[in-house]
């Protein structure tokens, strides 16, 4: 991640659309007048990541090909 020089919001990357919408002055201008973006990685705590494991749901074929058999088996029957 990135940290724009000029207003320090957190940008996965500094672009120059970013600089013109927000700025109005190009990328190569900010980077010349406030120096090159902050960079960092961002990390995530011990139980934000534990919490994770344990409710992440993992979705598979048979969860979708189910319920799709039902509704074309009740649409064939109209």
């Amino acid at each position: 991640m990135n940290q724009c020089p000029l207003c320090h919001e957190v940008v996965e990357i500094l672009t120059n659309y970013h600089c013109q919408t927000k700025h109005g002055i190009s990328k190569k201008e900010i980077v010349k007048k406030y120096g090159e973006p902050k960079y960092f990685e961002p990390h995530t705590s011990r139980e934000l990541s534990d919490w994770l494991k344990e409710n992440t749901v993992f979705v598979g074929k048979k969860d979708f090909d189910i319920p799709q058999a039902a509704v074309r088996m009740v649409y064939k029957k109209f």
